[in-house]
């Protein structure tokens, strides 16, 4: 009896230890990743790609855990992404003070969204695609705020400590650092 109880815990701990060590060759492979591929254009476009993880995130949050489909997910996007511009541009707030201001400004206009949650199915999917077409517009033609159509320039590098990420390399590896933590 107890032996049958030991290799079934045996057995059961086997997937996921093959899991989560896959999980972490993974990890080591994509930091190891800007040594191997050192192409600029590429690695930019691996930082979007770990950008565009993390608000997929947001979605899987929303349609995995309640089956409820959101196309409002780019709005949201936006709105944490221009205060933070905003702040580091104009004035001249820290990276590390802006980037957490601009989830903040994203979770608070989240409450704009609460009468909309008591909608189900396409309901919601057309409430929140109705939400960010007005958040489209509203970005758009905001020249004096966000730029408009050319889109908010001058914004400055990020920076860590004191220390400039001009280097994509070091830019995809943020990305992917922050990427990361989400996932966990």
């Amino acid at each position: 009896m107890a032996e049958a109880i030991l290799s079934r815990s045996y057995a059961a701990a086997a997937p996921r230890w093959r899991a989560r060590s896959g999980a972490l060759i993974l990890v080591v492979a994509i930091v190891v990743l800007p040594w191997i591929i050192t192409d600029r254009f590429i690695l930019h476009i691996l930082s979007l790609i770990a950008i565009a993880s993390i608000v997929a995130m947001g979605l899987q949050l929303l349609l995995g855990y309640s089956g409820q489909l959101s196309i409002g997910q780019a709005a949201f996007y936006g709105i944490g992404a221009y205060p933070s511009a905003l702040l580091t541009a104009k004035f001249g707030v820290p990276f590390l003070a802006a980037l957490p201001a601009g989830g903040c400004t994203a979770a608070i206009a989240s409450l704009l969204m609460v009468p909309i949650t008591r909608l189900r199915g396409p309901y919601l999917a057309v409430a929140t695609l109705g939400f960010s077409v007005i958040m489209y517009l509203i970005l758009k033609n905001e020249e004096w705020l966000t730029g408009g159509s050319y889109g908010f320039i001058g914004i400055p590098r990020a920076s860590l400590f004191g220390f400039v990420l001009r280097n994509p390399a070091h830019s995809y590896l943020l990305c992917v650092g922050i990427a990361i933590l989400v996932y966990a």
